[in-house]
C-alpha cells in the first residue's frame, strides 16, 4: 500500500480548480509539477493540451501559422480545461490569460495563483544587458493586458526562490494536506 508523499491518491480536493500562471520566466510548469507531485491533484498543462490537440507541438504551430497562432487555441483550452472534474492545476503561460472574456471565464470558474519573481531574479538569469532589456520588454508589453495579477486569489512572492520551495508555500495556502476540500 502506498501512503503520505508516495501516494497516487489526492491529499487535498479542491472545489474549484487552481490557474497556476505567472510573470515571464516564473518557473510556472516546475511549479506545478512539485506541486501535483505533493498534493496527488490532476495537472492540466495548456500548452500540453493544446499541442495534444492539434498533434503538432506549439513551436511548430507558430512556425506554420505565425508567432501568436498558439493563443486563440490556448484560450479554447482555458475554457475546457476549468470545467473537467474533478478539479485539479491548471498550468497557463501569461499569455493565455491575456483576452479579458478568457480572464472573466476564467475568473468564474477556478482561482488564479499568480507567481511574481522580481528583477533581481531575472538579472541572476539574464546578466547580459541585451538578456535583460528582453525582459523588460516583455514586463512593458505584459502591462497593456488584463491584469491578471491584480485579480488573482494569491499571488505569491516567489522572489529568487526554488520552483520546490514555491510549490509548498501554495500547500500551506491549501491548509496543509488533509484530505477535506479547500476553496482558496
Amino acid at each position: 500500500m502506498l501512503d503520505d508523499y508516495y501516494s497516487h491518491h489526492p491529499t487535498i480536493r479542491l472545489v474549484r480548480p487552481v490557474i497556476l500562471t505567472g510573470t515571464f520566466h516564473s518557473d510556472t510548469r516546475k511549479v506545478a509539477h512539485f506541486l501535483a507531485g505533493q498534493t496527488g491533484l490532476t495537472l492540466l498543462d495548456v500548452d500540453d493540451s493544446v499541442a495534444h490537440q492539434l498533434g503538432m507541438s506549439l513551436v511548430g504551430l507558430r512556425h506554420r501559422d505565425g508567432p501568436f497562432a498558439y493563443l486563440t487555441h490556448e484560450r479554447a483550452a482555458i475554457r475546457r480545461l476549468v470545467s473537467q472534474k474533478p478539479p485539479g492545476i491548471i498550468r497557463a503561460g501569461r499569455d493565455a490569460l491575456a483576452c479579458k472574456t478568457t480572464l472573466e471565464h476564467a475568473l468564474e470558474s477556478a482561482d488564479i495563483l499568480f507567481i511574481r519573481r522580481g528583477l533581481d531574479y531575472e538579472q541572476s538569469k539574464y546578466p547580459s544587458r541585451a538578456g535583460l532589456m528582453h525582459w523588460l520588454t516583455q514586463v512593458r508589453v505584459h502591462r497593456h493586458r488584463p491584469e491578471v495579477e491584480d485579480r488573482a486569489a494569491h499571488v505569491i512572492e516567489a522572489g529568487s526562490q526554488h520552483a520546490l520551495r514555491i510549490a509548498k508555500m501554495i500547500v500551506s495556502l491549501f491548509g496543509g494536506s488533509s484530505a477535506a476540500e479547500h476553496p482558496l
